[in-house]
Order: C-alpha cells, then sequence, then structure tokens
C-alpha cells in the first residue's frame, strides 16, 4: 500500500502568505526604481528648460530618500544636482545645487547652488573697461593677474595680487599687492608716483554677472579653492515656474 504525503493547510497557508509577501515586496521595489527614474529625468527635463540648455547637456539629479512617498505627498526632502560644463548665459562651469522642499510644480523651499570656474573662464569674464589682462591664475586663496595700465600717457605692465569676493551679487577683485618689474609698490607708492593717474590700478575690479546670469540667480559668496574659484549662489524657489526670472538680469 503507498501513501501519499500531503502538506498541512496550516503549513500551506504560511507558504502562500510569504509568497504574497515576496510579490508584494518584489512589486514595490520595482515601483520605487521606476518611481525614481521618472522622478529623475522630469527634474532633470525641467532644469535644462528653465536654464535653457543645449539639448546634449547631461544634468545629473539624485533624489535623497525613499521616491515613492514624497511622490505620493507631492514635495521631495532633498535633491542634488550637477553638470560639467554647463552654460548658463553667458558662463560656462562645473555646477552642483542642491534643493529642498521640491514640490511637483518645480518651487522650491531653498536652493543654493554651487560654480566652479577656472581662471581663464574668470579672465574672459572681466570687461575691458575695467583692465587690460594678459594673464590671471589663481593660487593659495587669491588671484595673481599681469594687466597693462595708461599712466601720464605710458602703458605700465603691472603684477596685480587680487583678493576675490562679493559684493551686491557682482564679482570683485580687490588689489592687495602690486608690482611693477621687480618693485613692490604699496598705495601710498603709487599715490606719490603717478597722484590721481595711478587710481586705476588700486580700484577693485568689479566684474557684473548679473546680465549674463538669469535674474533668480544671486551671487552670495565664494572662495580660492586650489587653481579654480568655487562661487556660491543661492536660487529663488520659484525659478523653474517664473519665466521672469529664468531670463538675465540687468546691471544696472
Amino acid at each position: 500500500m503507498t501513501t501519499t504525503a500531503t502538506t498541512p493547510p496550516r503549513r500551506r497557508g504560511w507558504i502562500v502568505a510569504v509568497v504574497a509577501l515576496i510579490v508584494v515586496v518584489a512589486l514595490v521595489i520595482a515601483a520605487e526604481f521606476i518611481a525614481r527614474a521618472v522622478v529623475q529625468n522630469v527634474t532633470a527635463q525641467k532644469v535644462a528648460e528653465a536654464l535653457d540648455l543645449p539639448a546634449d547637456q547631461k544634468v545629473d539629479v539624485t533624489v535623497d530618500g525613499i521616491v515613492l512617498p514624497q511622490l505620493i505627498a507631492g514635495t521631495f526632502t532633498e535633491m542634488q544636482l550637477s553638470g560639467t560644463d554647463v552654460t548658463v548665459g553667458g558662463i560656462t562651469g562645473d555646477v552642483t545645487a542642491v534643493a529642498r522642499g521640491v514640490r511637483m510644480s518645480g518651487e522650491t523651499d531653498d536652493t543654493t547652488a554651487t560654480l566652479v570656474l577656472t581662471a581663464d573662464q574668470v579672465k574672459e569674464l572681466i570687461p575691458s573697461g575695467v583692465a587690460a589682462v594678459d594673464s590671471l591664475s589663481f593660487a593659495d586663496g587669491s588671484a595673481e593677474a599681469s594687466a597693462l595700465f595708461s599712466v601720464l600717457g605710458l602703458e605700465l605692465g603691472v603684477s596685480l595680487t587680487l583678493t576675490p569676493s562679493v559684493a551686491d551679487g557682482d564679482l570683485v577683485l580687490t588689489p592687495a599687492g602690486i608690482s611693477i618689474g621687480s618693485l613692490a609698490l604699496t598705495a601710498e607708492d603709487i599715490t606719490q608716483r603717478f597722484g590721481s593717474a595711478g587710481e586705476a590700478m588700486l580700484r577693485p575690479w568689479t566684474v557684473c554677472l548679473r546680465d549674463q546670469i538669469p535674474a533668480g540667480i544671486t551671487l552670495t559668496d565664494l572662495a580660492v579653492e586650489g587653481d579654480h574659484l568655487r562661487v556660491q549662489a543661492d536660487v529663488a524657489g520659484a525659478m523653474a515656474t517664473d519665466p521672469s526670472l529664468q531670463e538675465p538680469g540687468t546691471c544696472d
């Protein structure tokens, strides 16, 4: 006589429950991956549209935390965005941004951005009316420049150590040391030698960038790091939804 082993009903119930749980978990994980990909792609597209970036510009987006609950709530706690050689208005550099309280509309509670510029990129931004700059480099927390100044009818080649800062949303390079040839000069020396004609060498270089970037972006701080300039900026919360904030500002 042959007997067939059967699984007790209670055990079969546990097996079905475990299988069902595994299926549900798998579906949730799949939904999370899909939701994350969609949110990241849509966000990158909105950023590209707001900044009028080229179609081939890559924008990387990372969403903190689990996406599905935030998607259901309609607000994302924090997102990080980054891009290499991003051109915003007339400025090109590596950009990173942190956006907090990001709503489905694209508005944010708080967004800060960082733009990394090389010395050559900054040099191109200095108007010819500020100084005729031959070279510019960054090192040891300051900028070193060589420039031509017209003084008493003569073209003088001047070497300057400049301290970068931000004032009223503008980039400012303030002379901290001046040399003509091998001769280091103080502000008093220049005034004694050249009088008012030497004032141009002492004057801070103010580089207005407001007419080259969207009005919704405001420069707030900067620092020289190695051979680069790291510029901090605040981004208006309605930048992605208000066309007026996407247009260049003015230097008036």
